[in-house]
């Protein structure tokens, strides 16, 4: 079925950047090289906000790769005396506990808390996506447009012979107000440019979004 001008993937274009869509038909795939490409584009840029060096070529999606996954956070003793103050260039996804994404199959041990969350893959490493919630145990065990691209990219993942290394991590010390979480977020969103959410599909592509 052919689709009109607008909506023709982009994805697989010989062009600069062959892996750059606005969307991206459930029926076709980017392959090895153009997802390794759109992966390595987005970690070199994140990777430069740390003061990283480039790792050697080769080594950065080699099957063989490991991480370990912390547990899960206690609850903060030590909470900023001024929550709307916090800046995000204070925050570094990378500090944080990880825990495996099947977490939330578990029973809840805390009432939960006010949060952000990172969403990453550290085999490459890649922070993926940036959310917030007022409630770290209830968030992602309801719906989650999030839980359905991370679907999509185990699927490329495991299509294309490829391991990942895909982790959540929770930042407790979140304002308890929306707004203040939601300036936060944004602020977040801005600096490491996650690849997951909507505010950064125009840079990097929307190869696991919504269709």
């Amino acid at each position: 079925m052919s689709e009109s001008p607008d909506r023709q993937l982009r994805l697989f274009e010989a062009k600069a950047q062959p892996y750059k869509t606005l969307r991206s038909p459930l029926s076709l795939e980017m392959t090895r090289a153009q997802f390794l490409a759109w992966q390595t584009d987005i970690a070199g840029f994140q990777r430069s906000l740390r003061g990283e060096a480039k790792p050697v070529q080769g080594s950065l999606f080699e099957p063989g790769a490991s991480y370990s996954v912390g547990k899960p956070s206690e609850v903060p003793q030590d909470k900023p005396a001024n929550p709307k103050a916090i800046d995000p260039e204070a925050i570094d996804p990378w500090n944080l506990a990880f825990q495996s994404m099947s977490f939330w199959r578990t029973p809840a041990t805390t009432r939960g808390y006010p949060c952000l969350y990172f969403v990453v893959d550290r085999f490459v490493p890649l922070l993926l996506y940036v959310g917030e919630s007022n409630n770290s145990e209830r968030r992602w065990r309801g719906e989650h447009d999030c839980k359905r691209y991370l679907d999509r990219y185990y699927a490329l993942n495991y299509n294309l012979g490829l391991e990942h290394g895909v982790a959540i991590a929770f930042w407790l010390h979140a304002p308890k107000g929306r707004k203040a979480r939601q300036d936060l977020e944004q602020g977040l969103i801005q600096k490491w440019k996650p690849p997951f959410n909507r505010e950064c599909w125009s840079r990097w592509g929307q190869p696991f979004g919504k269709d």
